[in-house]
């Protein structure tokens, strides 16, 4: 024991250092009365695997796939002069002893370019199936921009939560609540103490004709903010429209609903506590609309977009080789 030492910590302390010299104390004596009991190992064997890159002498050389490869010695079996000197750059009229260096660096860029393709990942959207069918419950706090209060975008909204279950309190907020206290003062007069089950932000559907930050962004992180002040922890579920594209004929894209998504994409970080996910919808709405959104928000996927061929979440994905 020592001046100015917890006695506690100083006992802990000289007990691990007995443990790690090859000591073993009596841990049931100094445990009694603490509620601490053992427990048993799992049954299944530990899953051990290494975080540093294997040397190539450790490595075992992959089996790698190359359709460029593959089509380039289909071209020799067929004795195609002209796709085979187009490909390595060389004159047809060239000897042999010419051609071999050409070959040589060709399949050397290649297997270079294939490791390199092997890092390379993209953004996908993959279909969702079984969608939670369960019905929402409590109370669920709709976000608004001022000007989209009496909107068809809220009014669908709010149709599909109550449809479903959920008892709807719609907050509308307009360029006189851009400030986090006032807000926050907002939020606490619209639940009145009321448990909240989710929050749904549709802040991102507000227009965008200056310059500066959307006023959907702004207004999106100013609520994510106060929501903490008005000590509203249930999470925030994001709604943007246009955001993403699921596919290449996806051409309904709105830059400023994309500026929303990354943004909620930060909160979700900063706030994992309390984030649901972002939502995108379609611009246009058809019967099955309402339904896919209240089963996104009842249950786990954390990005998806709701479109007229069904619910697609965000997946990252291998990204082929160029």
């Amino acid at each position: 024991l020592r001046k100015d030492r917890p006695e506690p910590q100083a006992l802990v302390t000289a007990l691990g250092r007995l443990h790690i010299a090859g000591v073993t104390p009596d841990w049931q004596a100094f445990f009694a009365g603490t509620g601490a009991r053992r427990i048993p190992l799992p049954t299944y064997p530990f899953q051990r695997q290494h975080y540093w890159p294997q040397t190539s002498a450790e490595q075992a050389p992959p089996v790698i796939r190359d359709d460029i490869e593959a089509a380039f010695w289909e071209a020799v079996e067929r004795e195609d002069l002209a796709s085979l000197t187009g490909t390595l750059q060389v004159d047809g009229e060239q000897p042999l002893s010419a051609v071999l260096p050409a070959l040589s660096n060709w399949r050397k860029e290649r297997r270079e370019q294939l490791a390199l393709d092997d890092l390379r990942y993209r953004i996908g959207w993959a279909p969702l199936t079984g969608l939670s069918a369960a019905g929402l419950s409590g109370t669920w706090l709709v976000v608004t921009p001022e000007e989209h209060a009496d909107g068809d975008e809220v009014a669908r909204v709010e149709e599909a939560l109550r449809a479903h279950g959920a008892d709807v309190v719609v907050l509308a907020l307009g360029g006189g609540d851009l400030g986090r206290d006032v807000v926050a003062k907002r939020i606490r007069e619209a639940v009145a103490r009321v448990p909240v089950t989710g929050v749904v932000s549709l802040l991102a559907l507000a227009g965008h004709t200056g310059s500066g930050m959307p006023p959907g962004v702004l207004g999106t992180l100013l609520l994510a903010q106060a929501l903490g002040d008005a000590e509203v922890h249930a999470p925030l579920w994001l709604v943007t429209a246009g955001a993403v594209a699921v596919d290449a004929g996806d051409h309904s894209l709105r830059p400023e609903q994309a500026e929303a998504a990354g943004l909620g994409r930060v909160i979700g970080l900063e706030y994992p506590d309390r984030w649901g996910g972002l939502v995108d919808l379609p611009q246009v709405w058809d019967e099955a609309t309402g339904a896919r959104l209240a089963g996104v928000l009842a249950g786990v996927e954390g990005e998806v977009a709701v479109r007229a061929a069904g619910v697609f979440g965000r997946r990252l994905v291998r990204a082929a080789g160029v």
